[in-house]
């Protein structure tokens, strides 16, 4: 900015810092603007200041003089940046329309604006103006973000400069990736050994529902749309129903607001089970589960729709379970031998308590029940030989803290303990020692903080005590339920795949 060889500090409000002193050595008064870059746009060797705000015109500074040089004609501002595009000595200037969807390169060698280049912005307004030698060919390409200033979908775009200026790429069909649900490891033919997401809704609501694989190497196959849902229906699990060593997906889908659940071929997204556009406006699927529940050997659907427990015998077409109508919401449900019968039983969570129910020649009744609110439930070991139910209560009013509750296989309390903050998913540790932790999923819950509160961290944890063992680092987004798997691995480690309503994850 001036001619000692320390960079300075500038700031939108008016002042430019010298970078190792501190010491100010220009304040303006009037303020430079919330968009704000520097560049050098007149070759000198020495950069100038540009800035300004949404609805005026972006002025040109010298900190050496300490004065306005010159102005751009242009009062429709979203983001401003600099950077030299061509063979000449000087930086030309970047700027983002908010409303008038384009992007204008300025050359500013003469003191005046020279526009060079225009392009549409393809979306609403513009973000992230910036450049990048993308494609490797030693030229820059001009890349921004646009849709933001709408309720349409987002893009990233690129453009190529020189001779012939064009959009070379932007990002669609889908455009957008909205939410993730993970639904556990699978192995196919067209794209072995993969993590597999449900993506309820694309396009910033304006797209449906879609299914992403994601393999070691981080390639991604994205599916077409699956169906056009409002309903927002997330909930799969990767299930090989008929033993044929191919794993299919169960899932819950929706065309418009009426629910249905499906079993999906993840080679072909051919649907081999049911009809994506059977269910009507009662049917609301929370929960999909898989599991052997009338021991053939053969892993059925076990899912809760609206009020309902529905187990369905997916490899021999026979419906093993539909409920009565529960009185409350139905928070989750899992299938257990309790009882070490060569029989399962089916534990249901809802707002009003915890049930367990046996078959009974061609239903099942119930044969326990506490009051207890669980969020999520679990059924295993955690010390061999004893089967533990375990409930995870993240409600109440606050909800700035969760309580861990260990049951025994008659729904009898054995232990209680807390956490801080929100357990929004759990499985049982992958171990071979005797004793076994928790891997939770945990949403940080700050009051009154948006952007704190779209934090989580995976944890190792004792249930016994509620001390932590490990924790990650932190996510993006949160964990949904249902969305926290352990995925095989060639060489015997441990790892993890799963989701939170931002991004897509896999450990190694």
């Amino acid at each position: 900015m001036d001619t000692d060889p320390a960079l300075e500090i500038i700031t939108g409000s008016g002042y430019v810092f010298d970078g190792i002193s501190g010491n100010n050595e220009w304040y303006f008064s009037p303020e430079f603007g919330r968009t704000l870059a520097v560049g050098d746009f007149d070759g000198n060797g020495v950069d100038e200041i540009i800035g300004g705000t949404r609805l005026s015109n972006p002025v040109i500074y010298s900190a050496i003089l300490k004065s306005e040089l010159w102005q751009i004609n242009n009062t429709d501002v979203c983001t401003i940046n600099t950077a030299n595009i061509d063979e000449d000595p000087q930086d030309e200037i970047l700027i983002g329309n908010c409303q008038n969807r384009e992007i204008h390169i300025y050359d500013g060698s003469t003191g005046s604006a020279t526009e060079q280049y225009t392009f549409s912005t393809i979306q609403h307004s513009s973000i992230s103006l910036t450049t990048g030698d993308v494609d490797s060919d030693s030229d820059l390409e001009l890349i921004w973000a646009s849709g933001i200033g709408s309720s349409g979908e987002d893009i990233l775009a690129v453009a190529e400069l020189g001779d012939e200026p064009a959009i070379a790429w932007y990002n669609q069909d889908p455009a957008q990736l909205d939410s993730f649900v993970a639904a556990g490891w699978a192995s196919s033919s067209s794209l072995e050994d993969q993590a597999i997401f449900i993506v309820p809704e694309t396009d910033s609501d304006y797209g449906g529902q879609r299914i992403v694989q994601m393999n070691e190497l981080e390639d991604i196959r994205v599916s077409e749309e699956i169906n056009h849902s409002w309903e927002l229906a997330d909930q799969g699990v990767i299930t090989d129903y008929n033993n044929d060593g191919v794993q299919e997906l169960f899932l819950s889908t929706a065309y418009l607001y009426d629910s249905a659940f499906i079993v999906l071929d993840l080679d072909s997204y051919d649907v081999i089970w049911g009809d994506k556009k059977a269910g009507d406006d009662e049917d609301n699927i929370t929960t999909v589960i898989a599991g052997d529940v009338n021991g053939d050997g053969f892993s059925d659907s076990v899912i809760v729709n609206s009020d309902r427990i529905q187990a369905i015998d997916i490899q021999n077409q026979v419906s093993l379970w539909l409920s009565t109508r529960f009185s409350g919401i139905i928070h989750d449900v899992a299938i257990h031998d309790l009882d070490n019968d060569d029989t399962v039983e089916f534990i249901v969570a809802t707002e009003e308590g915890l049930t367990t129910w046996k078959k009974s020649r061609r239903s099942y009744t119930r044969t326990a029940s506490v009051t207890q609110n669980c969020n999520r439930i679990e059924v295993g070991e955690l010390i061999d030989g004893k089967t533990n139910i375990i409930c995870i209560d993240a409600g109440g009013y606050t909800r700035d803290q969760s309580h861990i509750i260990i049951f025994n296989n008659q729904l009898i309390e054995e232990n209680r303990n807390s956490v801080d903050d929100i357990i929004t998913d759990f499985i049982f540790e992958d171990t071979s020692a005797s004793k076994k932790n928790l891997i939770i999923a945990l949403h940080h819950n700050p009051r009154y903080n948006y952007q704190a509160n779209r934090t989580s961290t995976i944890q190792s944890i004792d249930p016994f005590t509620g001390k932590t063992i490990w924790v990650s680092p932190k996510l993006l987004g949160n964990v949904p339920r249902h969305s926290l798997y352990y995925a095989p691995t060639s060489n015997g480690k441990k790892r993890l795949t799963f989701a939170t309503n931002d991004a897509m994850y896999m450990t190694r």
